[in-house]
């Protein structure tokens, strides 16, 4: 959010006094200028959490966030149908909440073996679920912390002899504060990921979100 302008009554004067407060860029609101006939007075004050009632429960505004590329299934790991890929977190640089708003999956090879359009489940959690690459199962302590899931078909795949795409963005998917997401791929599809000798085949993927907090 950008410095915002307000009033507040003086009760002594019993007239309104124009104020601004100056966004520290965190979320947060520390420093205060009283704007008295165009002249700003600058007027030290406590710092301020965003959302409070001297600015009307206003939210910081942020631009959307990228979470980074990051690889589902390297090129040395074996995913058969029904297996899982090695879950991956990402660090969101602070304690948020938010919102993914789109997702891409990127399908690709470094030498040997096809580029894939494979269909599985693509699984977002709110706490690491320790799943290894080639895991045939997840946990019931694992399950419970998933906060969404995207399923992808062969269908979703946009595939020349470079690299497949596939882009999600009509599953927007809400999390609460924290400082990092965690995601697994369980691959569904028949054909397998690197099951020939000397493949490399590789899965990855991005995000853009959003914070609310």
């Amino acid at each position: 959010m950008v410095d915002k302008t307000f009033q507040i009554f003086d009760s002594k004067t019993q007239k309104y006094i124009p104020i601004r407060l100056i966004d520290n860029g965190d979320g947060t609101y520390s420093e205060a200028s009283v704007i008295n006939d165009n002249n700003p007075i600058d007027v030290e004050i406590d710092s301020l959490p965003a959302g409070n009632n001297l600015i009307g429960k206003v939210q910081p505004m942020s631009s959307m966030l990228e979470g980074g590329l990051t690889e589902l299934v390297g090129i040395n790991e074996q995913v058969d149908q029904n297996d899982y890929s090695g879950s991956v977190g990402i660090s969101l640089g602070g304690t948020y909440s938010g919102e993914i708003l789109s997702l891409a999956l990127y399908a690709t090879k470094d030498g040997s073996g096809a580029v894939q359009d494979s269909a599985g489940i693509l699984y977002i959690f709110d706490a690491d679920p320790l799943i290894s690459s080639g895991d045939t199962s997840m946990s019931a302590v694992a399950r419970v912390t998933a906060i969404g899931k995207i399923g992808i078909g062969a269908a979703d795949w946009d595939t020349d002899t470079n690299g497949g795409l596939v882009y999600i963005s009509n599953q927007p998917i809400p999390f609460h504060s924290m400082s990092s997401l965690y995601f697994v791929w369980k691959h569904l599809d028949a054909t397998s990921l690197n099951d020939a000798a000397g493949d490399d085949e590789q899965m990855e993927f991005n995000f853009w979100y959003k914070r609310e907090s």
